[in-house]
């Protein structure tokens, strides 16, 4: 579900700035008719996508991705939240009209806000309006509420925000009434559960035989595949196969642009002549930071160190300079600032006062300031933090906060309680909550050291030169063997680098195989359905960046390998995937003969393909792993459905062709005479699959016309 970007982003100030009326929220056009064209060239629309009639304009979506998802990175997910959401709430809606379901403004009040019995906001409230940590905010969303009351003009771009968030609101709640209405809908017979019970807790033990594939061999002149056996094998897996929508597959040469043995070499000397230049340091702080690096001012245990670090620092003094030594992609110099022995944890109680905007913080510590001197002077916290606190999570146990350990609390009130104050007295410290004003009230002792550090990092990258070179090898294969994909791979192959093929690719993905989910991978995936013919090598080399660093770490040659149509593919398209299994089917056929002439005697077939007889003890009907045999439910459908003691015709299992004998079965369990609580048991596991299939269900029932393609 697509969630609205963090409403805390900004704080209560833009909170309070909101404009909502209470009947319902008036979106201010953000896009003017004359914005919403043709769609530009090439596009035969200027829609995203309809569902069921419904549309989604592209001016809408790409709204709708920069006020939502703004500050979240991640083009690619966001437009896929966006238009999943748009398809869940279209369907969920057509549903819950056809049966006359709606949400009323006084519910949907209550999702917002929650209401005045104590019931909270919903989920996708609790999960927008949230502090700095990430929690629940119910102090901002009072803020909102205010706002809303208030009807105070505002930014529209707020007003979208909550608008969104309420059809959000309301199509979770719509979807939560339809998914009830199903589960409330099944039942599970007396009939049903009785042998239900009985395939769950009847047991069966039997012996067997396992007549392995791999002993025919691919050479035995009896394994030759033709399509025929494709075919009969595409047919009776159909529904393992069968796909929704067309499918592509991609080969790609990747070339890995690494630092060469001369670019670390260099980059290491670069560092290490920084060494004496730290150590000499009198502003680490700077030096750090004039050399790409930084300081953590915040004092940390050896266990809080980077684990490279942790290995070497061996209790150093303050003013040691340590390194330069490898962790992750980097060279990397460390220094001891400072190193002193801190509290293991602290506990403290604060008085918060929140602060919206920069012109109200000098009020607030003088508020603070003055809350100070009336405790120092004896008057009660108790008094004062029930009627100044803005905490709410611990305004109601008199500002206490607890016990926490080293850097459990953001950076400023961490180094007050921790470095600064002493235990009893009073302090005021800014943060980017507000003012506090804060008593530390008990502290545990610690007995290791801490440090605080400053570093420098040196990423080892490759140089400029080896980049070059690397991309010229990569053009010159393409640039000489462009006529043919096959030509590329054989040209690659003769160099010694490898072809990898990606997973069958839809239309709208964006991750190839190894090469991850980005807009390189998803401009592959375009150029594949809309320029492509199989056997066709891509016409660029396509470049990937390093993530950390910004550098080009792979250049990447591209060719259609397969293309799969909708249904039951082909065997040119799939053959090379299902050759191994239908192989091993050709195999099983061939062994089942051969078996058949061998009597039904476990003895004698064992002895005659050099195997074992083995036993499977507590197998169940309803359960096709078996103990000791793995999942083959063929072979537990014979087992059960074989007289005692009796052998089986030779089954074609998942690894092997199977011979078995039960032998003996497990005391039959006596089920219980109030059937009501079996029944129930039974109904709750079926209904506990509604809501992840309910809506997936809809969707396949749903008349989609799906432009993404056309636009990203």
């Amino acid at each position: 579900m697509a969630l609205i970007g963090k409403i805390r982003e900004k704080g209560t100030l833009i909170l309070l700035l909101m404009v909502l009326a209470i009947g319902g929220f008036v979106l201010m056009d953000v896009m003017t008719a004359s914005n919403r064209g043709s769609g530009g060239s090439g596009r035969s629309t200027n829609t995203v996508g309809t569902i069921n009639g419904k549309s989604l304009d592209y001016n809408d979506f790409t709204t709708k991705e920069k006020i939502m998802y703004a500050n979240r990175g991640g083009a690619l997910a966001a437009r896929r939240e966006i238009w999943d959401f748009f398809v869940d709430e279209a369907v969920v809606s057509k549903e819950a009209e056809a049966i006359g379901l709606g949400v009323g403004r006084d519910e949907i009040k209550q999702l917002m806000f929650g209401s005045e019995m104590g019931m909270p906001p919903c989920q996708t409230v609790r999960q927008a309006v949230t502090d700095q940590s990430g929690q629940f905010d119910a102090k901002q969303l009072e803020d909102i509420k205010a706002a809303i009351q208030a009807k105070r003009q505002l930014s529209p771009e707020f007003v979208y925000k909550w608008r969104e968030l309420e059809k959000q609101a309301v199509k979770g709640r719509l979807q939560e009434k339809i998914t009830n209405l199903v589960s409330k809908g099944l039942y599970t017979p007396t009939w049903m559960a009785d042998a239900m019970f009985s395939d769950m807790t009847q047991t069966l033990d039997f012996q067997y035989v396992k007549v392995p594939f791999d002993l025919v061999n691919d050479n035995d002149k009896e394994v030759v595949l033709t399509d025929a056996d494709y075919n009969a094998y595409l047919q009776t897996n159909h529904q393992k196969y069968f796909q929704d929508e067309e499918t592509r597959k991609v080969d790609y040469i990747t070339f890995d642009v690494n630092p060469s043995m001369d670019d670390s070499t260099k980059l290491l000397s670069q560092i290490t002549a920084l060494v004496e230049g730290m150590k000499a340091a009198t502003n680490d702080s700077t030096f750090a930071a004039i050399n790409s690096g930084g300081m953590d001012n915040m004092f940390r245990k050896t266990d809080a160190l980077s684990p490279e670090l942790k290995k070497i620092i061996g209790g150093a003094g303050k003013g040691t300079v340590i390194g330069p030594y490898i962790d992750g992609k980097a060279y990397w110099l460390a220094k001891v600032v400072d190193k002193k022995v801190l509290p293991d944890s602290v506990k403290s109680r604060h008085i918060l006062k929140r602060v919206a905007k920069p012109e109200e913080l000098a009020g607030a510590q003088r508020f603070m300031d003055s809350l100070r001197m009336l405790v120092e002077r004896g008057y009660s916290w108790d008094s004062l933090n029930v009627k100044n606190n803005e905490d709410p999570g611990a305004a109601g146990k008199g500002g206490d906060l607890g016990y926490v350990a080293q850097g459990m609390m953001v950076p400023e009130f961490n180094k007050l309680i921790f470095e600064t104050a002493a235990q009893g007295k009073y302090y005021t410290v800014t943060t980017q909550f507000g003012v506090h004003l804060v008593q530390v009230t008990g502290v545990k002792a610690g007995k290791s050291d801490s440090y605080k550090m400053a570093y420098i990092r040196q990423p080892i990258v490759p140089s400029d030169a080896t980049t070059k070179s690397i991309s010229n090898a990569a053009n010159d294969l393409l640039d000489q063997n462009r006529k043919s994909w096959d030509g590329v791979k054989k040209a690659a192959q003769t160099k010694g680098v490898k072809t990898e093929t990606s997973q069958p690719l839809k239309l709208h993905d964006s991750s190839v195989g190894i090469l991850g989910d980005n807009e390189t991978s998803r401009s592959i995936v375009r150029w594949a359905y809309e320029k492509a013919k199989v056997n066709m090598a891509a016409p660029e080399v396509y470049t990937f960046q390093e993530a950390e660093g910004g550098y080009v770490s792979k250049y990447v040659l591209i060719g259609l390998k397969t293309i799969q149509a909708k249904g039951i593919p082909t065997v040119a398209s799939i053959k090379e995937d299902i050759t191994p299994l239908v192989k091993n089917r050709k195999k099983g056929e061939i062994l089942r003969g051969r078996m058949k002439t061998a009597g039904t005697d476990l003895n004698a077939i064992a002895t005659s393909y050099n195997v074992k007889i083995d036993t499977a003890k507590g197998a169940t009907f309803n359960a096709p792993f078996i103990p000791g045999v793995g999942n083959e439910p063929m072979v537990a459908a014979a087992a059960f459905t074989t007289a005692m003691n009796g052998v089986s015709q030779p089954v074609l299992g998942e690894t092997g062709v199977f011979v078995v004998m039960p032998a003996q079965k497990g005391a039959t369990p006596e089920a219980p005479a109030d059937k009501s609580a079996l029944r129930n048991q039974l109904t709750m596991g079926v209904k506990s699959q509604v809501r992840g299939k309910l809506v997936q269900a809809l969707r396949k029932k749903a008349v989609i016309t799906d432009n993404r393609a056309q636009f990203f």
